[in-house]
């Protein structure tokens, strides 16, 4: 669904929030969507490391999970969607 979104022009998936973080740290990241529950690494971790990388990017959660989401705008996220979703969402 991401491919569909206007202005997309490269998306990277990672299977862990290390090579996530390995990635971004020599590649300029602008958006990032992010599982709350991760094997290696919790999602909220992750969005606060990747903004100690670079404060401006965007951040929105994609979860399963509806508990986490007043802690995903403690770390200024821009949305949290919840699983199942659609393009609109």
């Amino acid at each position: 669904m991401a491919e569909k979104l206007q202005g997309v022009e490269t998306i990277q998936t990672f299977q862990s929030g290390k090579d996530a973080l390995d990635w971004a740290g020599s590649h300029e990241v602008n958006a990032a969507f992010l599982e709350m529950e991760m094997p290696s690494m919790h999602g909220l971790r992750l969005a606060r490391e990747l903004h100690a990388i670079n404060e401006s990017l965007g951040v929105v959660f994609v979860t399963a999970s509806g508990q986490f989401a007043l802690e995903a705008f403690a770390v200024d996220a821009l949305g949290y969607i919840i699983k199942p979703y659609t393009q609109e969402d």
